[in-house]
Formats: structure tokens, sequence, C-alpha cells
């Protein structure tokens, strides 16, 4: 029996191992199943809830701020009106009032002090709760520090004279611990970096973060439902952004699992969820609460509709066509084009203040570093101002703390501390601070214009801007019929989120997404003088027949439309390359993806890897004695939050072998190439 052998490309050296033991090299060959759009079927996944599911709970985690909303079936299926009217969304976060901010969502923050074993970090606390304690503890360390200081003043005063500037006297504050914010914007792939102590990584911060959202979860179920709560049977949701990888979206759900939230490959913890977790597209959650909610306006079938999702750190964007004759309480939309977004929001524009701050207070650095209990004050002060400009305030005064005022006029050589007590901020200054960012979500919005839309949705914690909100409306009122900011922006993805755990079937709520790229596989095929390269011909062991590799075979395009539950096959053949070992019993398959609509070969500029699997499969000791030419059949898909995959085997002992799911390990960085 003739055995031929073709193989795939495999990641580099320290991606995935090319060949481990037991595992042998196969490429997808063309000719064994013409995978050609009209042989893909369409299958559909079964994604119903469990009917022991008691309740559902989504996770807005954001860049400044995150939060959780509920809600258990008994309350929704004996009340009336639309789910998301049933939903509880959590505000009575710890310490909460200490932090002097009355909002739905605690700060995303962790403190961290050293552990017992270098390089080890102790978790001290989180949210408004570790803000509060942070403070207290710099607080603290800078008495310490200031006695430390008036003790060296009072041995000699000699050496004081000599002591350098006050600006260079800086407090070490990691005295104090670590205080983490912001990492969420690392997830992202052109996203700026976030700086953390060596020995703490970005899994840590964001797992350790969700642990404790999950014990306030719990905490706030029990309180309210009694302990008849089982975590076992929750159903949870965590939402991302529009622009997240498949990677990142990996990433969430690996540290949901390590978190305790849900079971799975990271999880330890006996008592998490027994239910897949739902990721939720944070524009879609907010599309869904607008439509269910909206009373000044309400969408009729054929009509399209923008969702301006602006965050702290992100901004999101997707057009939604209302479908059929769907009510409030079970909408259907469908995706219009590829959702969009950008790493910019609300945090960026707190980044330009305090740059506009370094540039005009000489020792504001020095300040920062000393004193970072006051700047925090400061950061609370901003945020009320931020929240109330709208474009015709002429200037802010900023009161600034003694100590600082003394500093800076010691270092501009002046008497007059009075002079330096405040800073001015007037209108052309505070349009330097906002317009980077609003001009940048104006870009994005323009972008969209294209579609005939019927209104723009702005929600979102940013979207709480007068400034942003009036610019928006000054650019496009007259292009769009209405421009909608709903009741409680800052919610609405939290309160949209829930329903997709509460809704059983996914076409309740979407009927189809835009692929945002192109999805394909390394195949073979028939060699074609002319048409196909010459560096990529290969032989065929036994037959010495010429074929073409490296060719990309296109699974899904970018910029289609993709039925949510519409699933895409892929059958290919198993070869078996003379060098292999007899008991090797796996292959490994990877994925491509371009942002080109044709792509002709793997090498193409711009295309990457996707992510790689291993399937197990009959080894070659076993294959020629028992089958003919053993097959995979892949399935793929593509219309949910994250890619699915399942495999079965074909002509291996049946053909009606059971679908087993794909464990993909996603690419990232640099081990993204194609060589």
């Amino acid at each position: 029996m003739q055995m031929q052998a073709y193989r795939s490309r495999l990641p580099d050296k320290g991606e995935i191992s090319a060949t481990p033991p037991n595992t042998a090299s196969a490429s997808l060959d063309r000719r064994s199943t013409g995978p050609s759009s009209s042989t893909r079927s369409s299958r559909k996944f079964s994604t119903s809830i469990p009917q022991l599911v008691q309740g559902v709970v989504a996770i807005d985690f954001g860049t400044t701020f995150s939060g959780f909303s509920y809600a258990v079936f008994s309350d929704i299926q004996t009340k009336h009106g639309s789910q998301c009217e049933n939903v509880h969304v959590f505000e009575n976060w710890p310490w909460q009032a200490h932090a002097g901010m009355k909002y739905c969502k605690t700060q995303t923050s962790l403190w961290y002090v050293p552990g017992e074993q270098p390089g080890t970090f102790q978790l001290k606390g989180w949210g408004w709760e570790g803000y509060v304690a942070y403070q207290q503890m710099l607080q603290e360390v800078r008495k310490r520090w200031e006695q430390e200081m008036a003790a060296c003043e009072t041995q000699s005063s000699l050496e004081a004279a000599r002591r350098p500037p006050c600006r260079h006297q800086e407090l070490d504050v990691s005295r104090a611990g670590y205080f983490i914010t912001r990492f969420k914007l690392g997830l992202h792939v052109d996203g700026r970096c976030v700086h953390l102590p060596e020995g703490l990584t970005l899994k840590r911060v964001i797992t350790d973060f969700l642990q404790q959202m999950s014990f306030q979860i719990m905490k706030e179920l029990e309180n309210r439902y009694g302990r008849r709560v089982n975590k076992r049977l929750i159903r949870f949701c965590l939402t991302v952004p529009a622009i997240w990888t498949e990677e990142a979206k990996q990433v969430m759900k690996e540290c949901a699992e390590a978190a305790g939230l849900v079971q799975g490959t990271s999880c330890n913890d006996e008592q998490a969820s027994c239910h897949e977790l739902v990721i939720v597209v944070e524009p879609e959650a907010a599309s869904v609460y607008c439509n269910q909610t909206l009373t000044v306006k309400e969408f009729c079938n054929g009509q399209r509709f923008l969702v301006v999702d602006v965050g702290g750190g992100t901004v999101d964007m997707v057009v939604h066509e209302k479908v059929g004759t769907s009510t409030r309480s079970a909408i259907k939309v469908r995706e219009v084009r590829v959702s969009t977004g950008a790493a910019v929001g609300g945090c960026h524009v707190d980044e330009a203040f305090f740059d506009f701050l370094r540039k005009k207070i000489s020792c504001f650095r020095w300040f920062e570093a000393t004193y970072p209990a006051r700047v925090l004050e400061i950061n609370r002060w901003w945020g009320d101002m931020k929240a109330s400009y709208d474009g015709d305030v002429t200037s802010f005064t900023l009161p600034l703390p003694p100590l600082l005022a003394n500093c800076w006029a010691k270092d501009s050589n002046s008497v007059r501390v009075s002079k330096f007590s405040d800073v001015e901020i007037n209108s052309g200054t505070l349009r330097k601070i906002f317009d980077p960012v609003v001009d940048k979500v104006l870009d994005l919005i323009e972008d969209h214009m294209t579609e005939a839309l019927d209104a723009i949705l702005v929600v979102g914690g940013f979207s709480n801007s007068p400034y942003l909100c009036r610019k928006i409306r000054s650019n496009f009122k007259d292009r769009v019929k209405d421009i909608v900011v709903p009741p409680c922006p800052g919610a609405a993805v939290l309160k949209g989120a829930v329903s997709f755990g509460v809704v059983k079937e996914w076409e309740n709520l979407l009927n189809s997404r835009v692929a945002k790229l192109t999805y394909g596989f390394d195949t073979t095929a028939s060699f074609k003088v002319g048409k196909h390269p010459k560096k990529f011909m290969v032989l065929e062991k036994g037959t010495k027949r010429k074929r073409c590799d490296n060719i990309f075979e296109v699974l899904i395009r970018k910029g289609d439309p993709i039925p949510i539950r519409k699933v895409v096959k892929h059958t290919c053949a198993v070869f078996y390359s003379e060098d292999m070992d007899d008991d090797e019993d796996e292959i490994e398959v990877i994925m491509y993806s371009t942002h080109s609509r044709d792509p002709q070969y793997i090498t193409d500029r711009g295309v990457r890897k996707e992510a790689a699997c291993k399937i197990p499969v009959p080894s070659a000791k076993q294959a020629p004695a028992r089958y003919a030419k053993p097959k995979i059949e892949i399935s793929l898909q593509f219309g949910g939050t994250a890619i699915r995959g399942f495999v079965r085997g074909k002509n291996y002992l049946t053909d009606t072998q059971a679908m087993t799911p794909i464990q993909f390990k996603w690419f990232s960085g640099s081990d993204k190439t194609v060589m």
C-alpha cells in the first residue's frame, strides 16, 4: 500500500513542537475533498442553556471601571417587560463612599505588596477598597519618610544645606506596594504597554481581579437569594471590546477559568460553573440594551443604526440592522459591516490633563512621586470637571495643594507663593486636552457614515461627557434622524450582556455577523506549470506526482456575512511520511488569517498564523493495514463571538464517530509570522 505525505507549515521552535512524540506532520490535500463552497454544509451546534441553570451573571471588565449585573430566571418568568428591565445592576460597592464617587461600577485596580519570597506578590486590595487602602498606606509611608528626612536634617545641618532641591528628594512609593490600573489594555495588540513589576504577569492580575469579582458576585447573590444559590448552576457572561483578537478572547477565557468562574483546563475550583463562558462583544450588548429599553426610539424592520461604545480605554462601533418583526423582548439584528474600534477613550483624556500639569508645573513629576495620595485627589477633582465640561466653559481653576505650590514657587525663585496656589485651565487648553480623543471618535463615526443610518446610539462611561456628545451631535445631526444617549449609558453593556446568557438561542438576538478576516488552511493541489511557483512543487512518495504546497484554502472571506450558526466543514486526507514513527497518532493543523479576500498562498504578504490544533488520527502502523486513506472532518463556527471548532474522524473505525471539540492554541506577536 502506498504511503504519501506532505508537511504542513508548523510553528517555529518555541511555539508548538513540529514533531513531538506520537505526533505526525500532515498537510490538507484539496483533492481529497474538493472543499469548495458547494460542498460545505451548515450544521447547527447547540448553544441552548441547560434547564438547571438558575441565573445569569454578566461581568463588564473595563479599562477604568468594572461591574456586574445579574438576572434569575424566576424573576424573568414571573415579571412582565423586557429582559433588560429585569436585570439587577450591582451598585453598592465596598468603600465606594470613601472613594468619593457614586457609580454603578468599581475601579479596575489591584493593590499588591511584596510577598515573603523574592519576586512574589500578595494581593492586599482591589477596586474601591484597594484604592482607599492604598491611599492610606501612602500617607503612612510618606509620614515615615518625612520623619526620616527630619532626622537626617537634625543630625547634620551642614549636610542638609548641601541637600539637592526639594524636587529631587523623592519618596520611594514602592514601600507602599504596587497599585495596578488600566491593565486591560495589555491585551490589545496596539495597546499601550502596561508596566508591571517584575514577577507579576498580565494573566495573574486579570485572574486576581476576576476572582475578587467572583467573590463579590456570590456574596451579593447569597445576600439577595440565600444559600440556595449555587455557582455551579450560574452562567457567566464576560464582555470584550470589538477590537479584541481571538487570542485576547482566549486569554480572557483562561483567566476566567483560573479565577474559578467556570470550569476548564485552567480551573482548580470544584464549585466553578459547569456552563461554558459566554463571551459578549460590548457594542453588541449595548445594541441589545438600547433596542429593549429605548422609548424615544424604536427601530423598524430594515432600519440601520450605529452603536458607539466609548469607554475608558477603548471605543467600539458596530452597525446593526433590525430584521424581521421582532419585538422589544425578542429583538433580532444583523451586523452590516465589520465592527471596528480603537484603543482610545476617557482615560486618554486624563493622561492629556496630567501631561499638561507636568509641562506647566516644573516640580509636578517630583510631586507625583512623593505625594501620590495628593495626586489621586487632583485626579478626583479632574473627574468632576471632565464630566461637566461642555465646551462653553471659559476656564477651570485647579487649587493646588500647599506643598506643591510652595515647591513650585521655590523652583521659580519667587517669594509670592500665592501666585502659584492654583492653575487656570482656559478654554483653549481644555480643547487641546479633549480634542485628540474626541476627534478620533468622530473620525471613527465618519468611517461608518457610508451606511444609510437612521440613528447613532452613544453609550459607555465616556458618553457621560457633555463635550463629546455635543461634538457628535454638531457633526452628524444633519445626516441621521436621531442621535440618542440612553439612560444610564455607562450601564448599557452591563444590562445588555445578561440577555446573551438568558436567551436560549442565539437567533433570538443576532442573525449574522460580518467576517473580520479571511481564514483558511494550508493545502496541496496538483501542480500546474505556469500557474504555480516552482519553489512550491513537491513530489508524492511512491507515485512521484507533482503537487503544489502552501496553497491558502479559504474557509471564510473577510467582509462576508456569516449566519450565527453557520458551520464551515473541511475534510482532508491524512498522509504519512516515510520518516515518521509508526506509533505517531496525532497531526497538527494550522489555521491562517489575512485581511485580503483572495489570498493565494500562505506565504503571501499579510498572511498570519492564527491558531494551531492537534488532532488524533490512526497511527501509520494501523492505517495502511486497516483503513483506506484516513480522513478528518473539521467543522468551524465563525459566526460566534469566538471561533469554535469540532473534528471527526472518517475512514477510521467508523464514519459516525462523535464530533470532538478542538482545543486551539492561538499565536501571538512574532509567533504569527509565516516563515
